[in-house]
């Protein structure tokens, strides 16, 4: 029964690290923008939406985006050595940016929550009934202090503020 208990609060503590070292590597490609509250508040006081949102980006959105002819519509000239570098900084940065929202809506939301309460509950618990064990005890307080330092990294870049702000 305990190494059960020690498999399942590591395995559960290895999702939880995954998670939020993938959040991290998204946000620095995004351009560090986690926490969003502040810029989504901001938004909101300026008569948005208050919501993050992300589109994917192409050639072709682009292109209809910021190349237009006199028309007004989507121009399909040869772009400048300038415009071309405009467009996959755009591309990359806003694809980041969508990346990220995807990770933090379907993993750093709700369930990444859930399972730090999980894993810092049942680790802290089978911790303490361990104590006359010090072997198991450390065994059960390593993955513990993990998820600790990953609950930590979620509140402190606002995984649940980020998406949950405007709904």
């Amino acid at each position: 029964m305990q190494i059960l208990r020690i498999v399942f609060l590591y395995a559960l503590t290895i999702w939880i690290a995954f998670v939020a070292i993938r959040i991290e590597l998204l946000n620095t490609a995004a351009g560090s923008i986690l926490p969003m509250s502040d810029k989504l508040a901001q938004e909101k006081a300026q008569g948005g939406s208050g919501k993050w949102r992300a589109t994917w980006m192409t050639e072709t959105r682009w292109r209809e985006w910021h190349i237009r002819d006199s028309l007004g519509n989507a121009d399909p000239r040869s772009l400048t050595a300038e415009e071309t570098a405009a467009m996959a900084e755009d591309i990359r940065r806003t694809n980041a940016d969508a990346r990220l929202r995807d990770a933090v809506l379907n993993f750093g939301w709700l369930l990444q929550y859930a399972a730090l309460l999980i894993a810092l509950f049942t680790g802290i618990t089978w911790t303490i009934r361990s104590r006359r064990h010090p072997r198991n005890a450390m065994l059960f307080a390593i993955p513990t202090l993990f998820a600790a330092a990953a609950g930590a990294l979620a509140i402190y870049r606002g995984y649940f503020t980020s998406i949950a702000t405007g709904i």
